[in-house]
This record gives structure tokens, C-alpha cells and sequence, in this order.
């Protein structure tokens, strides 16, 4: 039995293991690219706002300081934006979809 124990445990200290990297591995193969994607793109305007939209303040400081025109969003904002909105419907999505609801009985005194 003691055998047995000791093998387990290395299984399974094996398997946490393999599943750190796998994770590690997706992390970097996920993430980099999008942040190589921001910088490399970050001067480059996708869409430009129609003057008088926004007040100014949110056009220079918030949307494209320091990088581009007034008026302009870049990849940096709008990848922002989209994972907000992905973000939003997938944890909507995961309430609907995937919790349990739980009916509680009134509970009534009998004296």
C-alpha cells in the first residue's frame, strides 16, 4: 500500500506539473501576440470620432493621448473596449447558463 501512495503522488505531482505548463504555455501564446498587436499598431488610427462627439478632455487624454490625432481611437482603446464587451456577455452568459438556482421553502411555525 505504501507503494501504491507514493506512485500516486508522484502522478499527481506530475500532472500539476504538466498542467502549470500547458497553462504557462496558452497564457504566452494568448497574450503576446495581442500585446505585439498593440504596439506594433498603437500610431495607427482605426477610426476617427466626428468633431464635437465628446468633450475634449475625453478626446485628448482618454482616447488617444498620447499617440494620436484628436478625434482618432486607436488598437489600444478599441481592444480595450471589445474584451470589456466579451467580458460582459461571457460572465451574462455564465450567470444565465450555468448557476444553479436555489428555491428556498418557507419555513412555518407551528405552535
Amino acid at each position: 500500500m505504501p507503494e501504491v501512495k507514493k506512485q500516486e503522488k508522484i502522478l499527481a505531482d506530475s500532472k500539476a506539473k504538466i498542467n502549470s505548463n500547458v497553462a504557462r504555455a496558452i497564457t504566452f501564446l494568448t497574450v503576446v501576440p495581442m500585446n505585439l498587436i498593440r504596439l506594433w499598431y498603437s500610431r495607427v488610427p482605426l477610426l476617427y470620432l466626428p468633431n464635437g462627439l465628446l468633450p475634449a478632455f475625453l478626446e485628448i487624454f482618454v482616447l488617444n493621448f498620447p499617440l494620436l490625432s484628436r478625434g482618432s481611437i486607436g488598437v489600444i482603446v478599441w481592444s480595450f473596449c471589445v474584451s470589456r464587451v466579451f467580458n460582459f456577455f461571457a460572465s451574462f452568459f455564465k450567470l444565465i447558463f450555468f448557476t444553479e438556482v436555489v428555491h428556498k421553502t418557507p419555513t412555518t411555525k407551528i405552535d
